[in-house]
């Protein structure tokens, strides 16, 4: 279980590279564990398995607290496969497009609600991480606009959206970590309409 696993750049070498809900489990261990099972509680190395449920159950042989590969993540007491879970978060996190809850219930074969359910869980999850993470060493911030349509003379456009672009710089001066901030519009002076500002496209975040 101590495979190594690279995770592809398209939607088809990702189901080839997980076809089934075993090569997700497994991916999940090894993730979780990349080193091999420690007990979450005494850290203990060895574990009775217990395999007749839908996902492993990992019993540490020390304190015999049990565990499983979902517990204390986004995914734990979901009924949905990882096979799916693992879809879902591909599609959100290595794809241009993104997704939406109509898009992913098609793909993975999930109702429109559990579908929702899904993408709001894993949106959270990268906000809270996001959150957590500060722009560090040279930093560069800059003023733009999401939204359609975009005209720049016409500067208070119902359908567009104030961001902040900040970026951190690596030695080379290139980016290395990028985050969007939405803007609420009472908090956005006159001067920052007459400022340079780049438009964002929605096909490009």
């Amino acid at each position: 279980m101590g495979t190594n696993f690279h995770l592809p750049s398209t939607l088809e070498q990702f189901q080839q590279q997980f076809p089934t809900e075993e090569t997700c489990i497994d991916f999940f261990f090894s993730t979780k564990w990349p080193s091999g099972f420690s007990c979450p509680h005494c850290g203990h190395s060895h574990a009775y398995i217990t395999s007749t449920r839908r996902l492993p159950l990992y019993e540490c042989l020390q304190c015999h607290h049990q565990t499983s590969l979902t517990a204390g993540t986004i995914m734990a007491g979901s009924r949905t496969s990882l096979h799916k879970w693992l879809t879902a978060i591909f599609l959100i996190s290595r794809t241009e497009q993104g997704t939406n809850a109509v898009a992913l219930s098609k793909i993975i074969s999930v109702t429109y609600k559990t579908a929702w359910l899904i993408l709001h869980k894993i949106r959270h999850a990268i906000s809270t991480a996001d959150q957590r993470t500060l722009l560090s060493g040279i930093v560069q911030v800059n003023s733009a606009v999401y939204g359609k349509p975009y005209n720049p003379y016409y500067r208070n456009h119902p359908q567009e959206h104030y961001l902040l672009a900040g970026s951190s710089l690596s030695i080379q001066g290139e980016p290395s970590y990028i985050k969007l901030k939405l803007v609420p519009k009472i908090h956005v002076k006159k001067s920052f309409f007459n400022a340079p500002r780049h438009w964002i496209s929605p096909n490009n975040i």
